[in-house]
């Protein structure tokens, strides 16, 4: 069975750069994100980075807690989607909606995010 894998997209190729960096800085995440680029358009000497793909097999909580954590301290008004490759569970999160959440409201969405991808991560039973 491949690996559970989360892909998440953003706006532009700096902010999955940036997404990247952040996500790789987590101890618990090292050697598990990647950086995916989309395949070059005809002429282009090299593909553009379309994605930030994490493996799973770390804690969810984590990822989850970075990626929203990421988001809260941009300075301008971005979205991303986070997609759980094998549920097709999408998740789209929004900075300037994240920057007026209280405590608790981060902590629930952290929480559904997490249970998102947990859902990713969960064996698969065939009848």
């Amino acid at each position: 069975m491949d690996d559970a894998i989360a892909i998440l997209r953003a706006e532009t190729p700096d902010q999955l750069r940036d997404l990247y960096t952040w996500l790789s800085s987590e101890p618990e995440l090292r050697g598990r994100v990647s950086l995916v680029d989309a395949d070059p358009p005809p002429g282009a000497l090299g593909g553009v980075v379309d994605s930030v793909q994490v493996l799973l097999g770390a804690p969810v909580a984590v990822v989850a807690g970075a990626v929203v954590t990421w988001l809260r301290y941009r300075t301008s008004d971005l979205r991303i989607k986070v997609r759980a490759t094998r549920s097709a569970t999408e998740m789209e999160l929004n900075a300037r909606r994240l920057s007026s959440l209280d405590a608790a409201g981060i902590r629930t969405l952290t929480e559904q995010l997490a249970q998102a991808m947990a859902e990713e991560t969960r064996p698969r039973h065939s009848k």
